[in-house]
């Protein structure tokens, strides 16, 4: 008798064989939410830097889109330290995306309602405002 697949095996099933960074270990795998937000939401490091430089060169590093605030607090453009965007409503901060050394990060700071909820919908504004300015 076959032993069933391993999730980690289904996983890599799911994905094209062209396009797995490295298949030989499961901690070296792309985890599919972030295969999810790289090719669904353009959540990828290059978008990413492109919107940090855009609103570096915005009178008060701000942008408003739809009913939000894509802003930034620092004014650095060197790509080794921490970078953080922030989207605000109403002048509090609903979600943040960080770049680090190993991708950018998201999360909602909205804890009474579903995260996953919330990370969709910045996640669909994200993919919105990256549309608007590669155009």
């Amino acid at each position: 008798m076959k032993k069933p697949f391993s999730k980690y095996q289904v996983y890599l099933m799911t994905i094209p064989k062209n396009e797995r960074r490295n298949s030989s270990t499961p901690k070296q795998a792309l985890p599919l939410i972030t295969w999810i937000d790289e090719n669904l939401y353009k959540i990828t490091i290059s978008n990413y830097n492109k919107l940090y430089k855009y609103l570096l060169q915005q009178k008060n590093r701000s942008i408003s889109f739809d009913q939000y605030t894509f802003l930034i607090r620092d004014n650095s453009e060197n790509t080794s330290i921490d970078k953080r965007i922030r989207i605000t409503q109403n002048e509090r901060t609903v979600f943040i995306f960080d770049l680090r050394a190993n991708g950018v990060t998201c999360f909602s700071l909205n804890i009474k309602h579903s995260p996953n909820k919330d990370d969709l919908k910045y996640k669909e504004l994200w993919l919105k405002l990256i549309n608007e300015i590669l155009k």
